[in-house]
């Protein structure tokens, strides 16, 4: 009975093996009569892809000689698209520095506003392993949570304004630009500011 299933699976091994190489699909005639090995490929029709849309990207774009650029890099909002065309000015220039500069600052005004939070996790954490009854629990977790609040709490009201004070040298790099160049004015098509 095993030595008949054993027979059968080799016969079985052996068929499939003689169709894979000696099937129309992979042995083609050439013209001198012999039969080679040919892998006929079919592909299904390309199907058109568009490419996806990020339904959280809001891009910026300016008006520049009848040409729309982009204002932002693929990175961030930093406004460097503008820079090329601002390079002739340089007040403009050291304006878009500026703008730049402090949307760095708020990275780093976030980046502290999470070490707050950070902090306030520390003081419950920490604030557990004391003995219930020590009264240095109620200080250490006081001292670290409202630390750790007031320091993310500053960090986000100086975040925000930095942000929304930052627009207006967004605004006055285009100014002065458009101030020392009227021929070839710049023309934003976003507003400045925040929009809640």
């Amino acid at each position: 009975m095993r030595e008949e299933s054993m027979l059968r699976n080799v016969s079985l091994l052996v068929l499939m093996t003689h169709q894979a190489f000696f099937s129309p699909a992979w042995a083609a005639q050439t013209g001198n009569g012999k039969t080679q090995r040919a892998f006929e490929t079919s592909t299904p029709a390309e199907v058109n892809r568009r490419s996806a849309e990020s339904p959280f990207k809001c891009p910026r774009s300016f008006v520049y000689q009848g040409k729309h650029i982009a204002c932002d890099s693929n990175v961030r909002k930093d406004a460097e698209g503008l820079r090329p065309i601002l390079n002739s000015v340089p007040d403009a220039v050291s304006e878009l520095n500026i703008y730049q500069k402090n949307r760095r600052d708020v990275q780093t005004a976030a980046y502290v506003g999470s070490l707050g939070l950070i902090i306030v996790l520390a003081g419950l954490i920490l604030s557990s392993t004391f003995d219930p009854q020590d009264p240095q629990r109620i200080t250490v977790r006081n001292y670290a949570g409202f630390g750790g609040l007031g320091l993310t709490i500053g960090s986000a009201i100086y975040g925000f304004s930095v942000i929304n004070a930052n627009e207006a040298h967004l605004d006055k790099a285009v100014q002065n630009f458009n101030q020392a160049r009227p021929h070839s004015p710049i023309e934003l098509e976003f507003t400045t500011g925040i929009n809640f």
